[in-house]
């Protein structure tokens, strides 16, 4: 597979762990966060969940080349709504004539500061799913996890 050179700003599909490839961003990982030792990864945000986490290079594909072959095997309802917020941010940054603003610690249109929100890092073998449990979704007990999460 030819290597990929991925830009903060730009939309990817990453895979964390057992989790299923997911829609995300590259973002610039807060200052007080450090960069995984030894490891080629990039910060991503991930759509529909507003967790973030280091994603080694070779567990993300670029959004659009793969979007359709992820979407033919993600069915879930959760996904889906991740992928929504995908096409809503691509059609507000579309309006903005394809420039990004990012709203985090930064003045509403009032000119008022937004409080940031603390962020959710994931880790590759974190077992807490309950950030991403939808607690109105009803799941039969024989499943994983990851099965409950995102509806298989």
């Amino acid at each position: 597979m030819a290597t990929v050179h991925l830009r903060i700003g730009d939309l990817v599909w990453g895979k964390l762990g057992r989790y299923p490839p997911w829609p995300g961003k590259v973002v610039s990982p807060p200052k007080d966060l450090k960069k995984p030792r030894g490891k080629k990864c990039h910060f991503v945000k991930f759509f529909g969940t507003e967790d973030h986490a280091w994603i080694k290079v070779e567990q993300l594909k670029p959004y659009h080349p793969h979007k359709e072959e992820m979407i033919k095997i993600n069915k879930g309802k959760r996904f889906q709504q991740a992928v929504d917020a995908v096409e809503e941010f691509l059609k507000k940054k579309e309006k903005q004539g394809g420039k990004e603003q990012s709203s985090e610690g930064k003045g509403d249109s009032k000119g008022k500061k937004t409080p940031t929100k603390p962020l959710k890092i994931l880790e590759e073998d974190d077992e807490d799913l309950s950030a991403l449990k939808d607690p109105s979704e009803k799941v039969s007990s024989g499943r994983s996890d990851i099965q409950k999460l995102i509806s298989f």
